[in-house]
């Protein structure tokens, strides 16, 4: 599997390799080297050429070249691919070298909804795809790779907006005309403006979600030499305060210091909390199938089924607007821990796992992430560094 999934991405980005070494070895790369024999010229030409063929940039700059192209000649195939998220990147564990690869996601869903006047229902239909594929296996240190289908009902409550009085109106539509004038030109500094002045003008009651979710997905490595089916009922709870004359607010204990920080660069005239980045959470219990694992069946002798409990808490909002750039963070933390595991399981460290992982990214597509811990299959703690950019064409 990993060696048809590298062929893949090198079919995709192969024409336009060749087209960038044409242009490495005929234009920036110099032909001679004064002072230097032959054989250390060519070493000193191919070391350069290998430089610029490890650095994501230049992997992340043919795919975006390819989604283009894409986009203008196949429908079809552009409206599936639109919505895969992939980041080539390099990352990095402690005391290991860096290495090349890339992160994906891919995330569709089919929604149905009914009103009526306490709350709305969704049920949801959705494919979720994610995980870390390294060029050279053996530096994958997030070695986790899901292939999920959801099936979700959820019920939101709230959020309903107070009624305006005449001009009101009118000024809430001048806002609304503005943002979307400013959508278009692509102003972000100024839409997050008029966001907020929208926020400021209507009050919006506190909203409440609570979601089901049935989960089938399939865990495995990226060599798919240890894989798991693990069917598992989530329960997703969230809330969003909108009204700011309510407590609820001043919970958003982790956008503190980032409201701090949108005071300070003038991204907001005052010093006020993000109702929208307000903390979600899931729970819920998995049934972990082992298909093929010969780590858990060296240290248990077997691979039958077993129940797993797992958390997972999610955090993301603005950080601030600079250059007509909005910045933003995000974290997400998760928690597994295998039920009542044999005594083996435990001495080996396989019951439970952590993973905290944190993003600073622009809306142009560049981000610096940090994370750490260990998820299922991983074998050890790491902190991994990843610089790079990202290219998404989602709806």
């Amino acid at each position: 599997m990993f060696l048809r999934t590298r062929l893949v991405v090198l079919l995709i980005i192969a024409p336009f390799c060749h087209i960038y070494a044409q242009n490495i070895s005929s234009g920036p790369v110099p032909n001679s080297f004064p002072g230097l024999s032959k054989q250390q010229a060519d070493s000193v030409k191919n070391a350069i050429i290998s430089s610029v063929f490890e650095n994501p940039a230049l992997y992340n700059d043919i795919y975006a070249k390819f989604l283009k192209n894409t986009a203008a000649d196949s429908g079809r195939l552009f409206t599936f691919v639109r919505d895969l998220n992939l980041k080539f990147k390099t990352f990095q564990a402690q005391n290991q070298q860096a290495a090349l690869g890339f992160a994906y996601n891919y995330n569709n869903s089919w929604t149905k909804n009914t009103r009526n006047a306490v709350s709305t229902v969704y049920q949801t239909y959705a494919l979720n795809l994610s995980g870390n594929v390294a060029f050279d296996k053996k530096y994958n240190t997030t070695n986790l790779l899901e292939s999920a289908f959801q099936y979700n009902a959820s019920w939101m409550w709230g959020g309903k907006v107070k009624p305006l009085d005449p001009a009101g109106k009118v000024r809430f539509l001048q806002l609304q005309q503005g943002i979307i004038s400013a959508n278009i030109s692509g102003n972000r500094a100024l839409l997050a403006k008029l966001y907020a002045q929208r926020g400021a003008l209507t009050r919006t009651t506190n909203q409440y979600y609570l979601g089901l979710n049935g989960n089938f997905s399939m865990e495995n490595t990226q060599d798919f030499a240890r894989r798991q089916f693990v069917p598992g009922v989530l329960i997703n709870v969230g809330a969003k305060p909108w009204d700011s004359q309510q407590p609820l607010l001043y919970f958003n204990l982790p956008d503190y210091p980032f409201a701090l920080l949108r005071l300070l660069t003038g991204t907001d005239s005052t010093f006020k909390l993000s109702p929208a980045s307000f903390p979600t959470a899931l729970v819920g219990i998995d049934h972990v199938i082992p298909d093929q694992d010969s780590v858990r069946r060296a240290v248990a002798g077997n691979l039958n089924p077993y129940n797993r409990f797992r958390a997972e808490i999610s955090f993301k909002t603005l950080v601030a607007t600079i250059a007509n750039q909005m910045i933003f963070y995000s974290a997400d933390f998760r928690y597994y821990r295998e039920i009542n595991p044999p005594a083996a399981i435990n001495r080996a460290g396989l019951g439970h796992f952590t993973y905290f992982s944190s993003v600073l990214e622009a809306t142009n597509g560049f981000f610096i992430s940090y994370t750490a811990g260990r998820l299922p299959f991983d074998m050890r703690n790491n902190q991994v560094y990843a610089l790079g950019f990202h290219f998404y064409l989602g709806n």
